[in-house]
């Protein structure tokens, strides 16, 4: 994905990014939950589905929907997040008491 890479930062400003750049910037997104969040971006688009994600805290991000499936009745996912894991979350038949 290094000819998509186009850092706006110091290093942009400096010279152009090379592939040493890239790598680095690839490690800090992994340990990111904004990484998280471009990874769970991405897919939506290529699967052609919206992703609503859920902490454990109960904060939901806006929806992902790249595509604007919701809107047209398609798919959304619920994912939830315990700081660690990511999981597809089932939604109950019948709603809790």
């Amino acid at each position: 994905y290094f000819p998509f890479y186009a850092p706006v930062g110091i290093v942009a400003r400096h010279r152009d990014p090379g592939p040493e750049e890239y790598r680095q910037w690839v490690e800090r997104l992994a340990g990111s939950e904004e990484g998280d969040e471009l990874v769970m971006l991405a897919l939506a688009k290529i699967c052609g589905i919206a992703v609503q994600a859920l902490q454990m805290s109960g904060y939901r991000v806006p929806l992902m929907d790249p595509v604007g499936v919701s809107a047209s009745g398609g798919f959304v996912a619920y994912w939830g997040n315990d700081d660690k894991h990511w999981v597809w979350l089932r939604p109950k038949d019948t709603p809790s008491e």
